[in-house]
């Protein structure tokens, strides 16, 4: 697991460590029949759908191993939902890795999205894989498709950007299971 410290830094968040062995493990799991969906489904080229889904464990990191409730950007959530399609070879990934399986749970009708949530998780990408590791799918947008917040945009501003599931109704990885 990753360890958590009560130090604060600038962002006024908990710095995390995280465990150096389950991270390489993690990123150096394989699935080329996914970066192939990825390819025809967002019709891209395969560097892109290669790093789309590295950014997507990385997300999955974040969900198994600290605690409390997480956003994918636009693109990794898009990653997230084409590995979940690979449905038994994404619970073998979740068991094998964090012990258990990581839902993607629907906001329920009414539910006020955490706004918040976006922020805390670049934030916490940025503490455990460095900011030069993340790539352009760590970007989030408006409901525009205007770039708000990302790796080289984090400042103290107000949070504007949005869970990329507000418009869709679905949420980030819940650990509350």
């Amino acid at each position: 697991m990753n360890t958590l410290t009560q130090s604060r830094q600038e962002t006024g968040g908990i710095i995390i460590a995280p465990d150096q062995e389950l991270l390489a493990a993690v990123l150096a799991y394989e699935h080329e029949p996914l970066v192939a969906r990825l390819q025809k489904k967002l019709n891209i080229n395969e560097h892109k759908a290669r790093q789309i889904f590295e950014d997507t464990k990385r997300f999955l990191f974040i969900c198994g191993t600290c605690n409390g409730r997480w956003s994918p950007s636009r693109e990794i959530d898009e990653g997230w939902h084409n590995f979940i399609m690979f449905t038994k070879d994404y619970m073998k990934f979740c068991e094998k890795f964090f012990g258990r399986f990581i839902h993607h749970q629907p906001n329920l009708p009414g539910q006020v999205p955490d706004k918040t949530r976006p922020r805390r998780t670049l934030i916490a990408a940025i503490q455990l894989f460095g900011r030069e590791n993340l790539s352009s799918s760590w970007v989030y947008c408006n409901i525009h498709g205007v770039p708000v917040l990302g790796p080289n945009m984090i400042s103290e501003t107000p949070l504007v950007a949005l869970d990329p599931c507000d418009d869709c109704g679905c949420d980030a990885a819940c650990n509350d299971d």
